[in-house]
């Protein structure tokens, strides 16, 4: 392993580190979405926090959450760009891709805290 590879797997391991507070984050956002559909400013929180995972995930290897998010993130900016839904069907709308990504965070989550395959 050189260097750079060394360094990239750092930077891996913590991204991997993260999960759980990324899943909090989106939980809180979605929650708080859910409470206010309407609410420009927690939509855009909402927009935020999957942007964000569409964004790294898949350069840190996690292929399937980097798909879940950049679905949930189309599927919102989407909506916020040109809105055509409000208040429980907006939600509704969005939630099987935002759970997704909770999902997947949760599960991406457990993977990295569980301890690696004894080599032979």
């Amino acid at each position: 392993m050189n260097d750079t590879d060394h360094r990239f797997e750092l930077l891996r391991r913590r991204y991997a580190q993260s999960f759980a507070a990324k899943r909090a984050a989106l939980a809180d956002a979605w929650l708080a979405f859910v409470a206010m559909p309407d609410d420009a400013e927690r939509a855009r929180e909402l927009s935020m926090q999957v942007h964000r995972l569409c964004g790294s995930a898949a350069a840190y290897g996690y292929l399937r959450l980097g798909e879940c998010a950049c679905a949930a993130d189309r599927l919102v900016g989407d909506e916020l760009a040109a809105p055509r839904l409000a208040g429980a069907e907006r939600m509704g709308h969005f939630e099987a891709a935002v759970r997704a990504v909770i999902d997947e965070l949760a599960a991406a989550a457990a993977e990295e805290s569980s301890p690696a395959p004894q080599r032979p």
